[in-house]
């Protein structure tokens, strides 16, 4: 999956830090929308937004759960651009009962503290939420290169991880994140989806590419297919109507007839691997 770096700041930045951000390998510049006493220090101006846009790179925003859910959706809507719930103490009080309502209302990815810190992430692990973005500074494995750390459980969706607070750089005094692609595009999950198939998407994107992105050996064909059925919901046993078996249909495809019209006959499956296939070529492109 594409991964691209990013920073954050409350400072709204100039045509010429954005331009020096993008030379040094940034992405991603986020800002802020700000609604009154939300919480949030600094919003930023949409002609800011726009800047970032004209310079090429992506940009989000960053707002509070204290805020209108559905004038935030709007004004990111008409920007295109995500908006993302910052659920620490310093700005709404933290986590609590109004998030997940309001994140549903809103359309907003979660921002939060990982295990390591106030726990949000893991806690809304299980509420399925269109996205994730982790905040935590510590150099766990994947730091500065993954967008989420390694080893730690991670959700079905698109995620971020901020990986250092503010510091100076070249293009200004930032945070630093690491961002799936799908995370900063509006609608990447699919907006024909549901977020179970938007679910089942990203799990088996992660199955049949993570191997290869962590740069191991990719796994067997038999690994791939228990991974598969478990990702859709399918039951899995190698004496089945699935049984792997060492003759292949054709050369390449590690899969007998009787598994190949088994996969087709799975619901969504053509969709899914299509959509796959859509996201393998964009990336390739």
């Amino acid at each position: 999956m594409t991964v691209l770096k990013g920073v954050d700041s409350w400072q709204e930045p100039t045509a010429a830090q954005i331009a020096t951000a993008k030379a040094n390998g940034i992405s991603v510049w986020a800002g802020y929308f700000k609604i009154g006493n939300d919480g949030i220090y600094h919003g930023w101006t949409d002609a800011t937004f726009r800047l970032v846009q004209a310079g090429g790179l992506h940009t989000l925003a960053f707002c509070s759960t204290r805020a209108d859910p559905a004038a935030l959706k709007a004004r990111a809507a008409a920007l295109g651009i995500v908006i993302v719930a910052d659920v620490e103490s310093s700005v709404n009080g933290g986590d609590g009962p109004t998030v997940d309502p309001w994140l549903a209302a809103s359309g907003a990815h979660l921002y939060g503290g990982g295990p390591r810190g106030d726990g949000t992430i893991p806690r809304h692990l299980p509420h399925g939420h269109t996205a994730y973005m982790v905040a935590d500074y510590e150099q766990r494995p994947g730091w500065g290169t993954a967008s989420w750390p390694i080893g730690d459980p991670k959700p079905n969706a698109p995620v971020a991880w901020q990986y250092a607070g503010g510091g100076s750089h070249p293009w200004g005094n930032t945070d630093l994140a690491i961002y799936d692609e799908a995370f900063v595009t509006p609608g990447s999950a699919g907006a024909d989806m549901t977020p179970a198939q938007a679910a089942q998407l990203a799990a088996l994107y992660e199955i049949f590419f993570s191997p290869y992105e962590a740069g191991g050996a990719p796994w067997s064909n038999a690994e791939v297919l228990r991974r598969m059925l478990a990702a859709l919901g399918a039951p899995y046993s190698p004496s089945s109507a699935l049984p792997f078996v060492p003759t292949p249909v054709a050369p390449g495809t590690g899969l007998t007839a009787e598994q190949a019209a088994a996969l087709a006959a799975i619901p969504g499956l053509v969709a899914t691997v299509d959509a796959i296939a859509a996201k393998v070529g964009k990336d390739l492109a």
